[in-house]
């Protein structure tokens, strides 16, 4: 066995040897219980993992690199991954690998490389696993990253013209389903507030103005909305809204110390505005935070009138000032 062993660990680290070669070395290993060496199968994931993490070091081309996704596609599809314990082995995903998957379904946004469908397939395999998923789900700024570019990449796929995959409306459902857990459980409302601002406000209205044209989006993009309103319209950020709205609309003599944490979400509103319509595929982004901010700002008022200890006004004020206009 030991022979096996040099054979085998020896030809995956030779840069020289085949990167196809290497990669079907991987998988028989993985797979014959002939192959044993110590912690094979970590160090078989984790030698993917690193082809992915150091394509240049490891001297993986565009091509190649399509090979290795499929490769490590195909061993998180096998029980070993998903109940080691049966095989009497241990096995984690490291964060830079989810770093890598992460970073990967942007690059598919941005230019879509071939690879979309295993590097999808990927991500799905590890949050659907109860052993793997820890790695997605244990960091709250990561969630939130990988959320925001999961439903970028759908936004870009539906703009495109291309079929939403049943992995990819899969994989926003499951993170969204989990984000949302960790979003009500975070200890810090402001931090929540500006990831969401940050990572999932624009991709959530430009991903609601497409849902028409895949029906299988629409609880997804529900689920969203209410992630955007528990974020944004905390009750903790009601008396930031009032001060901004009255500063906005100088409907109050006395100098408001306007929140920047407030102040982020109108600028992101505007900038998206601003957004010329080939920006986003000829999206009327106009459109859709003009519905918005009238959405949102009823929502902050209806909130702030429940909170008030005189009533529910029959008018917002501020919001009625500005629909005279």
């Amino acid at each position: 066995m030991a022979n096996i062993y040099s054979g085998i660990y020896t030809k995956l680290k030779d840069r020289s040897t085949d990167i196809k070669d290497r990669l079907k070395l991987t998988k028989f290993a993985w797979l014959s219980d002939k192959v044993i060496f110590p912690n094979k199968e970590q160090v078989l994931i984790d030698f993917l993992g690193g082809l992915l993490l150091n394509r240049k070091r490891s001297n993986v081309t565009e091509d190649e690199t399509g090979l290795v996704w499929r490769c490590l596609y195909e061993i998180l599809q096998t029980k070993k991954c998903h109940v080691p314990a049966n095989f009497r082995h241990t096995l984690i995903i490291k964060p830079s690998i989810s770093q890598v998957l992460c970073d990967s379904i942007l690059l598919e946004y941005e230019k879509t490389s071939g690879c979309t469908a295993n590097i999808v397939g990927c991500a799905l395999a590890i949050i659907k696993s109860p052993t793997l998923s820890y790695v997605f789900t244990s960091k709250y700024d990561f969630l939130v990253k990988f959320l925001g570019n999961v439903s970028l990449l759908i936004v870009r796929t539906i703009q495109d013209g291309r079929l939403v995959s049943s992995d990819l409306i899969q994989l926003l459902q499951k993170c969204t389903a989990t984000y949302s857990v960790s979003q009500r459980a975070h200890p810090q409302q402001t931090k929540v507030f500006q990831s969401v601002v940050e990572r999932l406000l624009i991709s959530t209205l430009l991903l609601g103005s497409l849902a028409e044209k895949c029906p299988e989006l629409k609880n997804s993009v529900e689920n969203l909305n209410g992630i955007l309103d528990q974020a944004l319209f905390h009750r903790e950020h009601h008396p930031f809204y009032e001060s901004f709205l009255s500063a906005v609309a100088g409907k109050d003599d006395r100098k408001h110390k306007i929140s920047k944490t407030i102040e982020s979400l109108f600028h992101s509103l505007s900038s998206l505005l601003n957004k010329k319509k080939e920006q986003w595929n000829d999206t009327d982004t106009q459109k859709i935070v003009s519905q918005y901010l009238v959405a949102s700002l009823t929502i902050s008022c209806t909130e702030s009138w429940r909170e008030s200890a005189d009533g529910i006004p029959p008018v917002c004020p501020h919001l009625s000032s500005h629909r005279d206009q």
